[in-house]
Parts: structure tokens; C-alpha cells; sequence
């Protein structure tokens, strides 16, 4: 997934905001020197050392391949991180046991993803995830829980849907990327109240995303 805005997008806000973003959080449970995989990273770079991987060669990208068949060793990695790129997984499944494969024993995986969120094809867009299936997939993958919870809250939920439902009036490529600015402009203080509400017993309900994070067994 791109991270690297490009073209007229660059000057829309983004409708969503992650007040508390857990991959920080995730990074240190890892001892010094770890290797880190970061799947559809499309561009970012979340430590100096991250691995890069994308289906397409972005700037920065080191390994090009699936996320079926990482183009990885065995046991080779301790952390596999993969945010907004689940989504566009055809077998998410199979994705995890291939993340699995390359994790040390004791390795964490990190998946966020949304759940409350309009279509957005990257190149195509399969499935949504409450919390509970999400934990439910990775359980069945064989990986056990550290922690898990709410990344994108109810404000960002609300602000993609009504950005969505502003562009959904208009057909033009320009008309549709107007109306897009238009409503994120005008949406942009709502999203600062998942400050307040992200940590709420009932955010997951109406969460725009949610995450997970997992540790292989030990043996």
C-alpha cells in the first residue's frame, strides 16, 4: 500500500487520525537489533533497518513479492509488521502462515486493519475485519495474543464514510477529488475527538480500524 502521497493528493487532508499509534509500542518488545519486516510498506520506513516489502517497486521498497511467498528464510526475522494492507490480501490466511514461516520462535506479528471503512482498491479490496474476527484469524494461524485493540476510532470512522458519501454525488475524475478536499476539509477538527473516544469500552463498535498483535511459540 502506498504510503507516499503522489498528484493532487498530496493536498487533502487525510479524514482519519491515530492519536495513539501502536507500532512504537510494538517495536519495543523487541530486543536491540532486531529484524524487522514490514509487508505492503509501499514506501515508509518505520526503523533505519526495516526490511521493505511490496508487490510493487516503490522508492525504498527492497524486496518485491507476494505476501503469500515472502521472499524470505525460514525463521529468519523477529518481528513481520503489516498495516492497511490486509485488506487487499486475497488469502489473509495464507499470508499469516507465511508470515509464521519467517518468524523466529517467539517472534511478534503486528497487523492493523480497517473495519469501518469505504472501498479503496489497491488493486482490488477483499475483506473487513471486526476485532474479534481479526484476533479469531491469527488465533487459527497459530499466534498468541500480546495485545490488540482500536488504531482508527469512531471519528475517523465517521469522517471516510461521509467523505466517501461526498464523492459518491459526483462522477468526474475532478469533480469527485473536489468534493473529497471539500469534506475533508471540513472534517478535519472532527477526527482530533478519537483522542477522547479511541479508549472508550465501545470503540471497537464503531472503530475505522483495529489491530493485532501476536507472538509465535517459543518452541
Amino acid at each position: 500500500m502506498p504510503w507516499i502521497t503522489q498528484g493532487s493528493g498530496r493536498f487533502i487532508p487525510t479524514p482519519t487520525w491515530q492519536p495513539f499509534p501502536p507500532i512504537p509500542d510494538t517495536l519495543r518488545l523487541l530486543p536491540p537489533g532486531a529484524r524487522v519486516v514490514d509487508v505492503g510498506a509501499g514506501g515508509r520506513r518505520i526503523t533505519p533497518d526495516t526490511i521493505t516489502v511490496d508487490r510493487s517497486p516503490f522508492p525504498g521498497t527492497r524486496l518485491c513479492c507476494d505476501a503469500h511467498r515472502l521472499a524470505l528464510r525460514d525463521a529468519s526475522v523477529d518481528c513481520v509488521v503489516s498495516t492497511g494492507t490486509f485488506e487487499h490480501i486475497a488469502e489473509p490466511a495464507r499470508a499469516l502462515a507465511e508470515f509464521r514461516r519467517v518468524l523466529k520462535p517467539g517472534g511478534l506479528v503486528h497487523i492493523e486493519t480497517p473495519f469501518i471503512f469505504p472501498y479503496h482498491p489497491d488493486p482490488e479490496d477483499h475483506t473487513r475485519w471486526t476485532l474479534d474476527g481479526l484476533k479469531a484469524l491469527c488465533a487459527r494461524e497459530g499466534f498468541t495474543e500480546v495485545r490488540s485493540g482500536v488504531h482508527l476510532g469512531p471519528a475517523s470512522a465517521v469522517n471516510v464514510v461521509l467523505v466517501a458519501y461526498a464523492r459518491a454525488w459526483f462522477q468526474g475524475r475532478r469533480t469527485r477529488r473536489l468534493a473529497e478536499l471539500f469534506a475533508s476539509l471540513v472534517l478535519t477538527p472532527h477526527k482530533y475527538l478519537d483522542r477522547f473516544l479511541i479508549r472508550r469500552a465501545h470503540a471497537r463498535d464503531v472503530a475505522a480500524g483495529v489491530y493485532f498483535v501476536g507472538r509465535t511459540s517459543r518452541d
